[in-house]
């Protein structure tokens, strides 16, 4: 979008920090939010702050701040009247 190239306008992120790999690790980090501290709230920052367009980003960490008055969590759940 940036470079006026033909894009639909958004991009699906599928689990970005879940195959997180630290430098020197050879295996992801564990689910039980075992990250360096910072990641996941430096990483929904940057593609608040660096994507304008529509993300939706699938089987990921949650958010650990709340996200900024332009964008919006709507978790998937299977349960009515929670998320979609």
């Amino acid at each position: 979008m940036d470079r006026d190239i033909v894009h639909p306008g958004f991009i699906v992120l599928y689990s970005p920090l879940v195959t997180y790999h630290p430098p020197g690790r050879s295996s992801p980090v564990q689910l039980d939010h075992s990250l360096p501290a910072g990641i996941v709230a430096d990483f929904y920052r940057d593609i608040q702050a660096s994507f304008d367009g529509q993300m939706i980003v699938m089987k990921n960490l949650d958010p650990t701040e709340p996200f900024g008055p332009d964008a919006a969590d709507i978790p998937f759940t299977k349960e009515l009247g929670v998320g979609r």
